[in-house]
C-alpha cells in the first residue's frame, strides 16, 4: 500500500513539474516578442496553439476526464509533425541566448511513423529545460528510426550543471520512458563539459501513410 501511494505521488509530482515547464516555455517565447516589439506571424500562432493542444491532452491524460471544450488531440501523431513542435520548442527557450543548434535527421523522417505525443513531447520539454539551465552555448540533436523505435540524441556542452540533476525532472524523464518501454541514458564528461543524454521510444506504423513513388 506504502509503494502505491509513494508511486501516485511521484506521479502527481512528475505532472505538476511538467505542466510548469510545458507554460514556462511559451511564457519565455512570448517574453522574448514583448520585450523585442516583435508580433507573432502565422507559423508561430500554429505553433502556440498546438502547445496548448499537447497541454490539455497532458492534463487529460492526467485526470482521466474528458472536457467538452478540450481540443481532440490523438494520442499518437505522426513523427515530422511533433518534430516540427519540438524544433520550435528549442528556438523558443533559446531564442534570447547566443547558442548554436544544430538538428540532424529531421529531414530524414516522414509521417510513416507515429509515436505517443503526450511522453514524447514531456521528455523533451524537461530535457530542453534542463540544458537552459546548463547555460549551453551549443546543442546538437540527432534524430533517427531504429528497430521500430524512435532513438533522439543530445549533446551539449555546459557552464553549470542543472540542480535538477537526479531530481524531478530526470525522474520524470526516466518513469516517462519505462512506461513506454523505452530506454534512457546519459553521462556527463566533466574534463569536456559536454552532456551527452540518449532516449528511444517505440514508435508505430501509420496505416494511412502514403509513400509518393
Amino acid at each position: 500500500m506504502d509503494f502505491l501511494k509513494k508511486k501516485s505521488k511521484d506521479i502527481d509530482n512528475h505532472f505538476y513539474h511538467d505542466l510548469i515547464n510545458q507554460t514556462h516555455s511559451l511564457t519565455l517565447f512570448l517574453s522574448h516578442k514583448l520585450a523585442q516589439n516583435i508580433q507573432l506571424d502565422l507559423d508561430e500562432m500554429s505553433m502556440i496553439k498546438q502547445e496548448i493542444e499537447v497541454l490539455q491532452k497532458i492534463i487529460v491524460n492526467h485526470s482521466g476526464q474528458r472536457h467538452k471544450n478540450v481540443s481532440c488531440v490523438d494520442d499518437v501523431r505522426e513523427i515530422t509533425e511533433i518534430l516540427s513542435l519540438i524544433e520550435s520548442l528549442f528556438y523558443s527557450y533559446f531564442s534570447t541566448n547566443n547558442c548554436e543548434i544544430v538538428m540532424k535527421g529531421f529531414d530524414q523522417l516522414s509521417a510513416e511513423y507515429l509515436i505517443d505525443v503526450v511522453s514524447f513531447h514531456r521528455i523533451v520539454t524537461n530535457l530542453i529545460k534542463n540544458i537552459s539551465e546548463a547555460e549551453a552555448s551549443f546543442i546538437e540533436i540527432k534524430v533517427s528510426v531504429i528497430n521500430s523505435s524512435l532513438q533522439f540524441k543530445i549533446k551539449n556542452n555546459f557552464t553549470v550543471v542543472s540542480s535538477e540533476l537526479g531530481g524531478v525532472g530526470l525522474s520524470s524523464i526516466r518513469s516517462l520512458v519505462e512506461k513506454e518501454s523505452g530506454h534512457y541514458s546519459y553521462f556527463i564528461d566533466e574534463s569536456a563539459k559536454v552532456w551527452h543524454t540518449q532516449f528511444e521510444l517505440p514508435i508505430q506504423k501509420n496505416t494511412h501513410y502514403k509513400k509518393i513513388a
